[in-house]
């Protein structure tokens, strides 16, 4: 690939645009050391994004890493995975594990990223089976050895690797096409975008987190396709059809945003090749090929993208907005997508309810989104009736964010910087070419080339520090929830993660005070994310946790009631409530051998609560009664303990003792010990 990403001779399609004045040698060429050369643009910013995100080497997993990768089934199979992985949801294995269905609305179809992934698994060796939990009713996926926990860190720093080295790749197949198709002949605005594109810190989720590889690959898979398509349309020759046809299906079994191709490819012929509106669109007609195949693929697999889930405002995120509130809130987030390509900080990994407020008709920030991106919309008709490349940046931004902005179609979430990621080509390509412009009415030219390096110099260093930085907080959830929480402090799932994260602390921590400071840790966070949500399941699950490791059950079990109510297929329910109910059965079974009866029928009667099928409960709790003369409250637990153990003879007998008692018998119960 590399040969083919070499400089070829110079394009005859200049766009208006003039190239710079360069020092004597080659500069069209892919020769030579001079800072024109493809060659050379090209090793900079491979050790911009090096030098940038090196730091990631070590890093963990984080955010979307566990269900995608590590306890993903079919990424752990290796290439045997590959199958199944081409014919399901990307959170298929996710949803199985969590019996969950299909919960998330849309369906999420991206098979080539997890292919790679399982193509790493099998080069890296298959993980050992999960070791057996000493409670059946615990999740598999949540019990591995730490030999197997060991090897899966190490293996991400293997994976975060090769992203970099895709991200590295895709940044220089983005420079030729922006040398050879955006802006011909000219050097410096080409190489201006790709640097501005390689630093920019609003990517650092899409390289640090390793599940966004799926971004990477589809930009440079769009990337490749437009490189081909024009060198078909340049020199008719159909391997490039060929080929740009494959990375078309590539591009978009990569991720949704191929879609947009449709659009941008007859687009670009127009602008580019002042092509005809007919022939331009008639130039696309070959990609309607993998674009139906994919689309016949996508079906098969996620079908319509429809739900069965209970509405939750944690996929739903425009739930419990009014009509008016949603369109004001989406046009709203889209101002903030644009105020963070431009200054990228604060940056955070999650952005969900209710982090962004709903916005309405009287917000400011509505009618500044509206008319920013109503002047954006004018500016690209007057630009596309003079075929300029500004046409093609503004179209490229808004075409892509159309696709994510809740404009289309419902994603599950109002925004998300990864989701940016393509849109920020168009920003970069427009930033890039009004910079050059500006910098190049200074004269002498030479002073006005050497502000704009200037310039590019600070914003380089600037973004270095906040890149960096901000790649040290994706190294692991702990660390990324537990800053980001101060971020995003109305997030209901940071703050759950965070309390998750909290919670993982205190059972590692030895020291008691810092261990009890862990735990009032994660009970506040998740105190505070319930206050957000109160239907949100997961943090009374993990409050109930937090409740239980420091004493309080009863707390425990009432966040769990919870839990249940809101989500009665929460798949961690099985385990903590057996927890529970053999706990307050043992706190029983004392009282019992202690004679003291009340407190072992309240006992019981908490483990009942909990467990409703365990007959020994019942049977013990049906005993209890009996000893303290409830003979009616005795017999319907021993009637309730023979629906599970029809063969105990015990129960059989005691009930019939009850009922004698009940009915005026007054026959002596026979003493034995609670067992």
């Amino acid at each position: 690939m590399a040969k083919k990403l070499s400089q070829g001779p110079a394009p005859v399609h200049q766009n208006n645009i003039a190239p710079p004045q360069a020092p004597s040698g080659n500069v069209h060429g892919a020769s030579g050391l001079s800072i024109f050369s493809f060659k050379v643009q090209a090793a900079i910013v491979a050790l911009l994004g090096f030098v940038f995100y090196f730091n990631t080497f070590s890093n963990e997993f984080a955010l979307d890493d566990r269900p995608i990768i590590v306890t993903n089934e079919f990424v752990n199979q290796g290439f045997a995975g590959i199958p199944k992985i081409l014919t399901s949801d990307a959170f298929a294995s996710y949803l199985n594990q969590q019996n969950s269905g299909n919960a998330l609305a849309g369906g999420r179809y991206r098979p080539l990223s997890i292919v790679t992934f399982a193509i790493e698994q099998q080069f890296l060796g298959l993980p050992a089976p999960v070791e057996a939990a000493t409670n059946p009713k615990e999740p598999k996926s949540n019990f591995v050895t730490p030999e197997a926990a060991a090897k899966i860190v190490r293996d991400m720093h293997v994976r975060h690797v090769v992203n970099v080295l895709l991200y590295i790749f895709s940044v220089i197949v983005l420079l030729y096409f922006l040398r050879t198709i955006i802006f011909p002949g000219n050097y410096i605005i080409p190489f201006l975008a790709a640097v501005l594109f390689v630093i920019h810190p609003i990517h650092t989720e899409v390289v640090a987190n390793v599940k966004s590889r799926d971004e990477i690959m589809s930009l440079l898979f769009i990337c490749l396709t437009f490189i081909y398509a024009f060198r078909y349309y340049d020199g008719r020759k159909r391997p490039d059809l060929t080929k740009s046809l494959v990375c078309y299906f590539a591009a978009l079994l990569s991720k949704e945003y191929g879609l947009a191709m449709v659009l941008l490819l007859p687009f670009s012929v127009y602008v580019f090749r002042k092509e005809t509106i007919h022939k331009s669109l008639s130039f696309v007609l070959p990609y309607l090929i993998p674009l139906v195949l994919y689309g016949l693929m996508r079906i098969s697999s996620v079908g319509h993208g429809t739900s069965d889930a209970p509405d939750d405002i944690m996929n739903i995120p425009y739930l419990y907005a009014s009509a008016s509130e949603k369109i004001a809130s989406i046009i709203s987030v889209l101002f903030d997508y644009f105020r963070l390509l431009v200054f990228p900080h604060p940056l955070s990994s999650d952005y969900s309810f209710n982090q962004i407020p709903y916005s309405d008709f009287s917000s400011p920030v509505f009618w500044i989104s509206l008319l920013f991106y109503s002047g954006l919309v004018g500016a690209l008709v007057y630009f596309i009736k003079r075929r300029h490349v500004m046409a093609f940046a503004i179209a490229f931004y808004l075409f892509n964010l159309a696709l994510v902005g809740n404009i289309l179609v419902d994603i599950g979430a109002p925004m998300g910087e990864r989701l940016v990621y393509h849109s920020s080509v168009g920003f970069v390509i427009a930033l890039a070419y009004l910079l050059y412009q500006l910098f190049s009415a200074i004269k002498p030219a030479k002073i006005g080339m050497a502000l704009l390096a200037l310039l590019a110099g600070g914003i380089i260093v600037c973004s270095g520090f906040k890149t960096i930085s901000r790649n040290a907080d994706w190294k692991n959830d702990r660390v990324l929830f537990l800053h980001d929480v101060t971020i995003s402090p109305k997030s209901v799932l940071i703050l759950s993660n965070a309390g998750s994260a909290s919670l993982e602390y205190a059972e590692e921590e030895k020291d008691p005070q810092k261990k009890d400071k862990y735990f009032k840790d994660a009970i506040g966070f998740l105190q505070r994310a319930i206050a957000i949500n109160p239907k949100f399941a997961n943090g009374y699950q993990n409050m109930g946790v937090a409740y239980y490791k420091t004493g309080f059950t009863d707390r425990a079990v009432e966040c769990w009631d919870s839990t249940k109510k809101y989500n009665p297929s929460h798949p961690l329910l099985p385990y903590v409530l057996s927890i529970a109910s053999n706990y307050y059965y043992m706190e029983g079974i004392k009282h019992g051998k202690a004679n003291e009866h009340a407190a072992a029928i309240l006992s019981f009667q908490k483990a009942v609560h909990v467990n409703l099928t365990d007959g020994d409960i019942w049977y013990n709790l049906g005993y209890a009664h009996m000893l303290n003369k409830h003979y009616t409250e005795a017999a319907a637990a021993f009637e309730r303990a023979l629906l599970f153990h029809t063969k105990n003879q015990y129960a059989r007998k005691y009930l019939n003792q009850c009922n004698l008692a009940v009915s005026g018998g007054n026959q002596a119960v026979t003493d034995t010990v609670l067992r």
